[in-house]
């Protein structure tokens, strides 16, 4: 198939001047102004079923119906790979005695976090190049229904009755932060990325969360609703949002940018998936609860390799 030419459009926002040895120059951030999807791109299957998957700078993983979690092999820190060889079995929090099993599970950088069938939030700590499955699950206080965390690390969670919070002293010496802060309004779930904050309430409705653009460490100013679809969950990713709604089709946001941060339209894309998740040039789903295979698959920022991502 012939790939269509992409034009592309850059916001470039003065950074700073800089003076010296008789030279003047500018710097200057640059982001992609327009999320561009070449729709022709498509799902690839993947060995394996998991009820719930999620990708990030950790790589690719994953949780089974039974709560078994996986991780896809070789890819921590490769962006748009599907991985080598098999899923690795990484052993449940509690193993040894068993307790309830995860349910949900989200992949920042350093950390993975998770939350199990009665509320109890987890994170895999110790996961590094020389050890992508880490070493061991660590107990994060207070109950949530889900979590999400950013590449930067920062947290975000909704509670049994929707109340939204998010995780305040996150470091790379405290992966598990000091305390979690309420923020107001209702979710049933939220997803953090470098394109902010989002959130699906009970009735479907999507909202961003105003200055969180780019993921700053902070809470945010208030809650904007997009009024024109509903959906099941979304994803926030690199500049770009996903989601799926309750026929399991799946949409991104168009026209994202540091100047139109809620964007323009929905875009529908090809297949069927139940949930998704993205992370820079990478999209993972699964598919229908009775059969709950896996599926990848690339987008537009994988073309984009002559444009810096900051």
């Amino acid at each position: 198939m012939t790939q269509e030419p992409l034009t592309i459009e850059v916001d470039c926002h003065l950074k700073d001047e800089v003076v010296g040895k008789g030279l003047f120059w500018l710097k200057y951030d640059c982001r992609l102004s327009k999320e561009l999807i070449p729709l022709e791109l498509e799902w690839t299957p993947i060995i394996g079923q998991l009820r719930h998957v999620s990708v990030g700078p950790a790589g690719v993983w994953g949780v089974q119906t039974n709560g078994n979690v996986f991780y896809r092999n070789f890819t921590r820190g490769n962006d748009g790979s599907q991985g080598v060889g098999e899923w690795v079995l990484v052993m449940q929090p509690g193993k040894q005695p068993l307790v309830q099993p995860l349910r949900n599970i989200d992949v920042g950088t350093f950390t993975v976090w998770g939350v199990n069938s009665d509320g109890t939030v987890f994170i895999r700590v110790g996961i590094d190049a020389y050890n992508p499955i880490g070493c061991d699950w660590v107990e994060v206080p207070r109950k949530m229904k889900q979590v999400s965390i950013s590449p930067k690390g920062h947290v975000w969670a909704t509670d049994g009755i929707n109340c939204v919070y998010r995780r305040v002293g996150v470091t790379i010496d405290n992966n598990m932060g000091t305390a979690w802060e309420k923020i107001n309004g209702s979710l049933q779930q939220i997803t953090v990325g470098s394109a902010g904050v989002w959130g699906v309430n009970g009735l479907g409705e999507v909202f961003y969360r105003e200055g969180t653009y780019n993921d700053p460490d902070n809470a945010g100013t208030s809650w904007t609703l997009l009024p024109e679809k509903r959906f099941v969950e979304v994803s926030s990713g690199e500049g770009k949002l996903w989601g799926t709604d309750e026929n399991e089709d799946v949409f991104y946001r168009a026209g994202l940018s540091f100047t139109t941060p809620t964007g323009l339209k929905w875009v529908k894309l090809d297949g069927r998936m139940r949930q998704i998740d993205v992370w820079f040039g990478s999209a993972w789903g699964t598919g229908n609860i009775t059969v709950p295979n896996i599926f990848g698959r690339l987008t537009s920022e994988q073309l984009d390799t002559n444009v810096n991502r900051i």
